[in-house]
């Protein structure tokens, strides 16, 4: 949770607001592909609904092993929005590295 002037709000709060306000606007561009707002918010919902429907809950802690690639950021927002505190592992880790 954030703390701002206007109250205390999470990160899919934030990302709600910017979503709103940028919409159709770029984001993001990946190799080539553009992505908007808008469309980093519809992967985000999927990987939201995924994470529900596979018992995911607020507060539980989920892993991310994922490449730098924009699923890596769909995945994290799309956590983000059902609560879940998300650890980011980097897949260019490799042993003693991953260890915690």
């Amino acid at each position: 949770r954030l703390r701002s002037s206007r109250g205390t709000f999470t990160t899919a709060d934030y990302w709600a607001e910017t979503v709103q306000r940028y919409g159709e606007r770029e984001a993001l561009v990946f190799r080539g592909v553009t992505y908007t707002y808008a469309q980093i918010e519809s992967e985000a919902n999927r990987v939201a609904a995924w994470a529900l429907a596979h018992g995911v809950q607020a507060g539980d802690a989920v892993a991310l092993l994922c490449a730098n690639r924009p699923e890596h950021l769909f995945c994290w927002l799309g956590l983000a929005k059902v609560g879940a505190a998300c650890t980011l592992i980097a897949s260019a880790l490799r042993g003693n590295s991953l260890q915690h």
